[in-house]
């Protein structure tokens, strides 16, 4: 939507496996959006790899039969790491760059979170990794120290790798709606978390941890969301003394109120994941002035973001003692809480832009951008 303000005109290609039909198209908000129909793989990665190894042949399969489409440039995401042949028959077909944003470094975070060993679906994934680091003409690493690793893979090829941070737009916070809601305790300090809830967030150490404080008493938890841990999460539940309220999926407007009504917002990752993410459920916290309550890593880079612009309480995973003095800042120190918050909505407005964002990538596409 922020490229289409910035005067192009833009066509997405994704998948879905709730559509009934081979492929739909619509337009949203300016932007045409034609969806494919792939299988549900739920929460088994078997059934995801296999689906995801398909995306290209689609991909190229679509715009063969689509032939009055005309493009300047293509932007593509990793994860996933199967858009490379796509992006390759593309750029060829039109003539045009591409660019390669870079969230998660797949399939090495399995890896390092002890999920997967370096055997051969390790390397059959790096493949495709590389495939798609090497079909782009510019690439942004959501972490800047990343930009080391996207060098390794890329080794000489002539392809420009830059810090691109993840973004916001106040736009979707606008549908909130307003009334009472039992989730959110009236005695307590509200602790929030929503999104996924996988192996890379490690909800279950955070919350183990968070109940060996005594003063954990003082805090109502609430977890919103769904993943292959929701299970494991629920059967804690039973077991572990604090106010914990597992909640799932909801409407984003109905999330969003709860939000607003909460004290802080939960940020959680494995603590063997070091640098690759700037979680995008943080900016909903900070867009109404939430402190960040995390729990990463002791090097993690959003981490040290958070403590040098001071916007929200930074544990290291698995440390019991700055469990307990963040969590004693937390609760006591209300006009600290409040700062923090404040400075949450700054930051995000200063670094955590859309348009920001777009203007960086589109100044990567020859002049004129991409009409």
């Amino acid at each position: 939507e922020q490229l289409v303000s910035l005067n192009n005109s833009v066509t997405v290609i994704t998948f879905s496996s709730s559509i009934k039909s081979k492929q739909s198209t619509e337009i949203i908000n300016d932007v045409k959006v034609i969806r494919l129909k792939v299988g549900n793989p739920g929460f088994s990665r078997v059934k995801r790899a296999l689906i995801e190894l398909t995306y290209s042949w689609r991909i190229k399969n679509l715009l063969n039969e689509l032939k009055d489409l005309e493009f300047d440039g293509v932007i593509y995401y990793s994860p996933s790491i199967f858009f490379g042949k796509a992006v390759k028959y593309i750029k060829k077909r039109w003539n045009i760059p591409a660019y390669l944003i870079v969230r998660d470094i797949f399939p090495d975070w399995l890896v390092k979170i002890g999920q997967m060993k370096k055997g051969l679906i390790y390397y059959f994934f790096k493949v495709y990794e590389r495939k798609s680091f090497l079909a782009a003409n510019s690439i942004g690493m959501e972490s800047a120290k990343d930009i080391f690793y996207a060098k390794k893979i890329i080794q000489k090829k002539d392809i420009h790798i830059e810090h691109l941070l993840n973004w916001f737009s106040d736009s979707e916070t606008s549908s909130i709606t307003s009334h009472q809601n039992s989730i959110i305790s009236k005695d307590k300090i509200n602790l929030i978390y929503g999104g996924s809830l996988g192996l890379a967030q490690d909800i279950e150490g955070f919350l183990s941890q968070l109940e060996k404080s005594d003063l954990s008493k003082n805090l109502r938890v609430i977890i919103i969301g769904d993943g292959e841990r929701r299970a494991a999460i629920s059967v804690l539940l039973e077991t572990i003394d604090l106010d914990l309220k597992l909640v799932p999926t909801m409407k984003r407007s109905e999330y969003l109120e709860l939000v607003k009504k909460s004290d802080g917002g939960i940020v959680c990752l494995d603590k063997n994941l070091v640098a690759n993410n700037y979680p995008g459920k943080s900016f909903d916290y900070m867009f109404f002035s939430k402190p960040l309550f995390c729990y990463f890593n002791a090097n993690n880079e959003f981490g040290s973001m958070v403590k040098d612009c001071d916007f929200g309480y930074v544990i290291e995973a698995g440390n019991r003692e700055s469990v307990d003095i963040n969590l004693e800042l937390f609760i006591n120190d209300s006009n600290l809480r409040k700062q923090r918050g404040k400075n949450s909505k700054d930051v995000l407005h200063e670094y955590f832009s859309v348009r920001r964002a777009a203007l960086q990538i589109e100044a990567t596409f020859p002049e004129g951008g991409m009409k």
